[in-house]
C-alpha cells in the first residue's frame, strides 16, 4: 500500500510538472496570438540596445510561445496520424495511401484552426534554427546577467550548454557563474529545458546507489516510459515544414522531405541521451541494466530476467550481460521463459533497424 501511494504520488507530480512548467494549461493555447519569431527579433534588439529588461522578458515570452506551438503540433499530429478514409471507388494500393494522407491533412488542418496556430509556419529556416538548438539561451543568459539574476543566468548558460556541448565560451561562462558570490544556492540551477526522464532518471541512479531498491525500479519504470513518450513527440516534431531550395517534381518532393523527417527522426533518442549536458552511451538499454539489477536485489528474479534479455535485444554481445544472463539461469528455480525482452524493446529495434536499413538503401544509391 505504501508503495502503491509512492507511486501515485510521484505521477501526480510529474503530471503537474509537465502541465505547468511548460507555460500554462493546454486549454490556454487556443488563445496563443503573438507570433513567436517577431518576439525573438524584436528582444534580439533589444539585447543589441542593452535594454536587458526588455531582452529577457521578450525573449521569454518568445520561448513560451514556441513551446506552446510545439505542444498544439504534438496534440494535433497525434490526433490525426490514424486517420483514415475507405473510399469504395478508390482501389489502387497508391491512390488508397495519398486518400489516407489527404484525410490527416485534413484533420491536422481542422485541429490546428482550433487553437488559431499559424506562427511556426511563417517562421524562417533560420529562425527555426535558432529555436531548436537553444540559440535565444545565448542571449537571455546575459540579459539575465546584467539584471543581476545570477540563478536565471546559470539556468539559461546551462540549457545552451546542454544543448550546445562543444562550445568552450558557454561553459567558461557558466563556471563563472556558478563561482559568483551573488549566486546563493548552486543546486536551484537547473535547465529550463530538462525533460522528465532526465531528472527521473537521475533520481533513480541515487535510490540504486542508496540501496533504496524499490525506489529505484520506480523511478526508472518511470524514466523508461516518459524517455519512450519523449522520443515520439521528438519524432512526431521531425514532420514539420521543410524547404527544399528548389522545385523538384511530386514524386522526388515527397522523397526528399520525407528522407529530411526520417533523419530527424534517427538523431531523436540522441537528443535525449544527455543528462544534465552530459551524454550517455546506450542510454535506454542501460536503464534496462538498472532495472536488472534493482529487481534482483529486490527478489523478483523474473523480472530481472526480463531486463536481461531486453538489454541484451539492444547489446548482443555485452560480455558482462551475457555473463549476468548465465548467473540467473543458474539460479534454482529460474524457468527458461523468463528470458523474453519486452515488447516496447521489440517494438522499438524493429523501427529503428528498418529505419537505419532504408536510410542506409537512400545514401548508397543516391551519393
Amino acid at each position: 500500500m505504501k508503495l502503491f501511494i509512492y507511486v501515485l504520488s510521484l505521477s501526480i507530480w510529474i503530471s503537474y510538472a509537465r502541465g505547468n512548467g511548460n507555460s500554462g494549461s493546454f486549454a490556454d493555447m487556443k488563445f496563443v496570438n503573438e507570433s513567436f519569431s517577431k518576439l525573438y527579433e524584436i528582444g534580439r534588439e533589444a539585447y543589441l540596445d542593452n535594454d536587458w529588461d526588455k531582452c529577457a522578458r521578450l525573449l521569454e515570452r518568445s520561448l513560451e510561445i514556441y513551446r506552446r506551438v510545439q505542444q498544439i503540433q504534438v496534440y494535433c499530429r497525434k490526433k490525426c496520424r490514424s486517420k483514415t478514409v475507405d473510399l469504395a471507388e478508390v482501389y489502387d494500393l497508391e491512390d488508397k495511401f495519398f486518400s489516407n494522407i489527404i484525410a490527416k491533412a485534413l484533420c491536422l488542418l481542422k485541429c490546428k484552426s482550433e487553437f488559431q496556430e499559424r506562427y511556426i509556419d511563417v517562421a524562417s529556416d533560420t529562425v527555426l534554427k535558432k529555436f531548436h538548438e537553444m540559440e535565444l539561451y545565448n542571449y537571455l543568459h546575459n540579459c539575465y546577467y546584467q539584471k543581476g539574476d545570477v540563478e536565471n543566468a546559470a539556468s539559461a548558460a546551462l540549457t545552451y550548454l546542454q544543448a550546445n556541448p562543444d562550445d568552450r565560451m558557454i561553459r567558461t561562462t557558466l563556471e563563472f557563474y556558478l563561482g559568483d558570490p551573488y549566486l546563493k544556492d548552486a543546486s536551484r540551477v537547473k535547465s529550463f529545458a530538462e525533460k522528465d526522464h532526465e531528472d527521473l532518471f537521475l533520481r533513480g541512479v541515487d535510490a540504486y546507489e542508496k540501496k533504496r531498491d524499490d525506489q529505484a525500479i520506480t523511478y526508472m519504470e518511470l524514466a523508461l516510459k516518459y524517455f519512450l513518450e519523449e522520443e515520439d513527440e521528438c519524432r512526431i516534431l521531425c514532420e514539420g515544414a521543410f524547404d527544399q531550395g528548389w522545385f523538384p517534381d511530386f514524386i522526388s518532393s515527397v522523397a526528399n522531405h520525407y528522407t529530411y523527417s526520417l533523419k530527424c527522426k534517427q538523431k531523436c533518442p540522441i537528443k535525449l541521451s544527455y543528462i544534465k549536458g552530459d551524454k550517455k552511451e546506450h542510454f535506454l538499454p542501460n536503464i534496462y541494466n538498472y532495472l536488472q539489477f534493482s529487481y534482483y536485489k529486490a527478489g523478483n528474479i523474473e523480472k530481472a530476467c526480463e531486463a536481461v534479455e531486453t538489454f541484451l535485444a539492444f547489446l548482443p554481445n555485452d560480455v558482462d550481460m551475457l555473463n549476468n544472463r548465465r548467473f540467473y539461469r543458474d539460479q534454482p528455480g529460474v524457468r527458461k521463459d523468463w528470458f523474453n525482452p519486452r515488447q516496447e524493446a521489440l517494438d522499438y529495434i524493429k523501427r529503428d533497424q528498418a529505419e537505419e536499413a532504408l536510410l542506409s538503401y537512400i545514401e548508397r544509391e543516391f551519393k
